[in-house]
């Protein structure tokens, strides 16, 4: 088992705030998106985005990690997904919460396409 598919499992079932996660979703270079829902609130479906463990002792990556979602925050426009919350848990992982694209996101799109997008949905994308 890779050392990803390991911590894909440590981080299901984990509660972070008041958000259970649920399954793992995607990886980028710096963490883990994964799919939760709200402890309270259950048909509440979230993206949960958490460090890479091997970031977890990097006090420079939990304060970029931190910056990201406040600049995140900033941002505000019908195309970006919101952000719900932030934080640190109990044990130290940093986490951020956003609203979950159910229909997955533009690069899932492109990369399941087996011919080229159409060139209306292009520009629709190049637009927004």
């Amino acid at each position: 088992m890779k050392d990803e598919d390991t911590e894909d499992l440590s981080y299901i079932g984990k509660q972070v705030g008041n958000y259970r996660i649920t399954e793992a979703i995607n990886s980028g270079a710096f963490g883990r998106v994964y799919k939760g829902t709200h402890l309270y609130l259950a048909n509440r479906i979230v993206a949960i985005k958490v460090l890479h463990l091997n970031y977890l002792e990097s006090d420079k990556e939990r304060a970029n990690f931190l910056r990201e979602a406040q600049f995140l925050e900033m941002l505000k426009h019908e195309y970006i997904l919101p952000i719900y919350d932030v934080g640190i848990d109990d044990e130290g992982f940093p986490y951020l919460v956003a609203e979950f694209a159910s229909n997955g996101s533009l690069r899932d799109r492109m990369e399941a396409k087996e011919t080229l997008l159409p060139l209306n949905e292009v520009l629709t994308v190049l637009t927004q």
